[in-house]
């Protein structure tokens, strides 16, 4: 739902708040996250199981925003502290940030 009024309201980045870092190479070793991705990047990701589980939806969700026009969607864990929206406005390095 929220890709769909992401894409209506055309925003450049949605961010997608969840409990997971960003894609990590490695789920047990948060150095491995990945900083930028593209969605072929994510799908040779998803083949190699490195996405699986939980991740899936939350990726696919990613995709959909992208496909109906959102420019960039970022992908940031909600328990992180401080202010997530404002770092992530001001380029941080917060989440997976997934492009076309």
């Amino acid at each position: 739902m929220a890709a769909g009024i992401a894409a209506g309201m055309k925003v450049e980045e949605m961010i997608q708040i969840t409990d997971v870092p960003g894609i990590l190479l490695d789920i047990r070793d948060p150095s491995t996250k990945q900083s930028v991705l593209t969605l072929a990047e994510v799908d040779v990701l998803t083949e190699k199981g490195i996405i699986s589980g939980g991740m899936v939806p939350k990726v696919e969700a990613c995709r959909r925003a992208l496909e109906t026009g959102v420019s960039r969607v970022r992908m940031v864990n909600g328990k992180d502290k401080g202010s997530i929206v404002s770092e992530a406005l001001r380029g941080s390095d917060h989440g997976t940030l997934i492009i076309r």
